[in-house]
């Protein structure tokens, strides 16, 4: 009998440490989602975010072109924010590139703070811009 109670324990125990763990990752929200940049009117598009590695995918609409990217995101704690994130994005023809750099404090990653530089290429020329301001989830 003793041995059937501890038996019991030991299961109790296992799946309290498992759910418990389950029930404190099912807060954190989603990095995946849409956001808008409110100081550039760019459209980030997150479609894939896995936070077993990190990685993210996704698009980001500027300038009336459509660029696909993909990144790295990563959280202080492995588990919820705060969050550094990073991505580059690109279309060619004309040749349009970004890199963008920042962080998100919020659990609900309802702001990404990020600043980025664009680099475009043409027949015309060339630009380098700084870019900046927070995205917002929509």
């Amino acid at each position: 009998m003793k041995s059937l109670s501890k038996i019991f324990v030991g299961l109790l125990l296992i799946v309290t440490i498992a759910f418990g763990s389950f029930q404190s990752n099912a807060n954190a929200a989603s990095l995946a989602g849409t956001y808008l940049n409110i100081s550039t009117g760019e459209k980030l598009q997150i479609t894939d975010a896995n936070d077993s590695n990190g990685s993210l995918k996704g698009s980001l609409s500027s300038q009336g072109k459509t660029l696909s990217l993909q990144g790295h995101y990563h959280f202080l704690n492995s588990t919820e924010p705060p969050t550094s994130i990073s991505f580059t994005a690109s279309v060619d023809d004309p040749n349009v590139y970004e890199a963008w750099a920042g962080t998100s404090n919020a659990v609900t990653f309802s702001q990404l703070d990020l600043l980025g530089i664009r680099s475009t290429l043409s027949q015309s020329g060339s630009t380098l811009s700084v870019l900046g301001g927070p995205f917002k989830r929509q």
